[in-house]
């Protein structure tokens, strides 16, 4: 039986992340100040940071946060995506163009630059904000790439003989579009969550995305840079979180489009 590496390792990173829930509910404000900076041990295999907490404890709900916040923002991004790519397929003529050239300059817009504007001048410290922000702005690649599938399926014989019989749009949209699309989704999927994790975490390390006292890769990185020769695990530990979260997802991405060049799609 071969085993999926790169599945496995993100369903242990999931688990992990969740059972830092419930394991470490307090832990984002316990502090033992006598505790500070001690080094590790069995009890305690990441030591103890600035403040005394546990470091290790931090990192997984660091991995939580971080996740939570990225898998909202690519659902917001999905379903916005896909909502717009309907209608564009849909479209004909000059509103197909217009919509199209929209499309194109809402793509071109920095969003880094956006958000890190609107958290700084709003102060909200709210994840769900953040998520938000970066969801509405990370849809336009889903609504490309759906909408050009959706016009070539919809060109196929198969699709006018539903609508001949007398198919509903949403009946054909539900029966062949959707089932079309899986792999292309599931591919953007393991291609737009590691880009959120890299722009979450890029966005707190500069300050301007998830705030004190909650914590993210990111937060954790940006705290770990003062102390990065007389403890460098501080700087390692949410590095490796993070290139562990996005080569398991890029690695089942390149999976997914190496079974879709091998079989082709069907399309009954």
């Amino acid at each position: 039986m071969k085993i999926n590496f790169p599945f496995v390792i993100l369903i242990l990173l999931l688990f992990s992340a969740i059972l830092s829930a419930v394991l470490y509910p307090n832990d984002l404000v316990l502090q033992d100040i006598n505790s500070a900076l001690k080094a590790s041990s069995w009890s305690h295999i990441l030591g103890f940071d600035s403040l005394g907490r546990d470091y290790f404890s931090r990192v997984l709900i660091a991995t939580r946060i971080s996740l939570s916040v990225s898998l909202l923002s690519t659902f917001i991004s999905f379903v916005i995506g896909v909502t717009i790519a309907v209608g564009l397929s849909k479209s004909k003529g000059f509103q197909t163009f217009l919509a199209s050239r929209l499309v194109d300059l809402y793509q071109g817009l920095p969003s880094f630059i956006i958000v890190a504007v609107i958290m700084s001048l709003s102060h909200s410290q709210s994840l769900l904000f953040l998520s938000f922000l970066m969801g509405v702005l990370h849809w336009p690649g889903l609504a490309r790439l759906t909408q050009a599938e959706l016009i070539k399926i919809q060109s196929e014989p198969y699709i006018e003989a539903s609508f001949s019989l007398g198919a509903t749009n949403f009946h054909v949209f539900k029966k062949h579009l959707v089932p079309a699309c899986q792999k292309l989704w599931i591919s953007w999927f393991c291609f737009h969550l590691p880009s959120e994790i890299m722009f979450e975490s890029s966005i707190s390390f500069l300050g301007f995305g998830v705030q004190p006292p909650q914590v993210s890769l990111g937060v954790l990185t940006l705290e770990a840079w003062q102390y990065l020769y007389l403890k460098p695990v501080y700087m390692l530990a949410p590095g490796v979180m993070i290139f562990i979260s996005v080569w398991s997802l890029m690695s089942l991405r390149n999976q997914t489009l190496n079974r879709k060049n091998k079989t082709s799609p069907s399309l009954t």
